[in-house]
């Protein structure tokens, strides 16, 4: 196992530590949309995976009160520990998560850590428009749980019926009856009918919701 992947196995350890991805970028003075970057391996502008630089381990051990050096050292029984807490969802495409609505999916997919647990069909997908921005950005991996119903001021993922293959990355309103609404301006907000699906309830990107 070489440095990146130790200080990606420590970074999965100190997030499950932290609680969250938020909690500890609050703690280390880093974006964590950043971390949810490295966490996810997400290619830098050169194509190579983002990973743990130098600076960025140190800001972590002082942050998490690690001795100098700890994220560069493989920590068998805590990192055990640390990945038994550490659920795996599948990262699906906009193709696959529309299959997965109506029967289930092949079990051959790759697979997203996520410090929280969820229900057997969680899944994860990444954000294909810039409607939900800032919060949800093109790109970023969010993670759905179709067993969780709903409610008002939730983030979710619907369906309109006269568009049924493309998702909707949507806060749910009750303002004058249910819509979906969006963050950035330039997007409509639809009225929920009685022919529009909510497919399940966005409970993850770096932080709980």
């Amino acid at each position: 196992m070489d440095i990146k992947q130790i200080r990606l196995r420590n970074l999965r350890s100190l997030i499950v530590e932290s609680g969250t991805i938020a909690n500890l970028a609050r703690m280390s003075e880093t974006a964590p949309a950043y971390l949810s970057q490295i966490l996810n391996s997400l290619p830098t502008s050169t194509g190579k995976p983002r990973s743990v630089g130098d600076k960025l381990a140190r800001k972590l051990e002082q942050a998490l009160n690690k001795s100098y050096g700890w994220m560069d050292k493989d920590h068998d029984e805590s990192d055990d520990s640390a990945s038994a807490m550490v659920q795996q969802v599948p990262l699906l495409n906009m193709e696959q998560a529309l299959k997965q609505l109506t029967r289930p999916l092949p079990v051959h997919h790759e697979m997203v850590p996520i410090p929280i647990v969820t229900s057997e069909l969680a899944y994860a997908i990444r954000v294909w428009d810039d409607s939900m921005a800032p919060k949800f950005l093109t790109g970023d991996i969010i993670v759905v749980d179709p067993k969780i119903s709903p409610i008002a001021n939730d983030y979710i993922l619907g369906m309109q019926h006269d568009n049924p293959q493309t998702l909707l990355l949507r806060q749910l309103k009750d303002t004058n009856g249910r819509q979906f609404v969006a963050s950035n301006s330039n997007y409509p907000i639809y009225p929920v009918t009685s022919d529009d699906k909510i497919i399940g309830k966005i409970i993850y990107r770096g932080e709980i919701f």
